[in-house]
């Protein structure tokens, strides 16, 4: 079962992609963008390739396809979080995925 997403984050998202910095994009792409980020945001446990395609309409194969066609996620996020935020922000980085051993840590 796949929870449902809020209407209003698929709102933003399509928002996003109708700014200037994506008008190049067709409808089909931004329709696929917005599926990969709403299944992202819903499916529980590990994201692949053959979980999109178990969770969606669209095939395994379609996701392999259109992940080899570039899209900027950093124009993509900058543009998302200059419509959220507002005012001062910070930057975070968590290294905990980095293998510790011994001194070297």
């Amino acid at each position: 079962m796949i929870p449902k997403v809020n209407k209003s984050v698929i709102y933003l998202i399509f928002c996003v992609l109708e700014t200037e910095v994506f008008e190049k994009l067709n409808k089909s792409r931004k329709d696929f963008i917005v599926s990969v980020l709403w299944h992202i945001l819903s499916i529980k446990g590990k994201i692949n390739f053959l979980q999109f395609g178990r969770f969606s309409s669209l095939g395994e194969q379609t996701f392999r396809n259109q992940f080899e066609k570039k899209f900027d996620f950093f124009a993509f996020n900058k543009q998302l979080i200059n419509q959220v935020a507002s005012g001062e922000r910070l930057i975070a980085f968590d290294p905990s995925y980095i293998p510790k051993a011994g001194k070297a840590t």
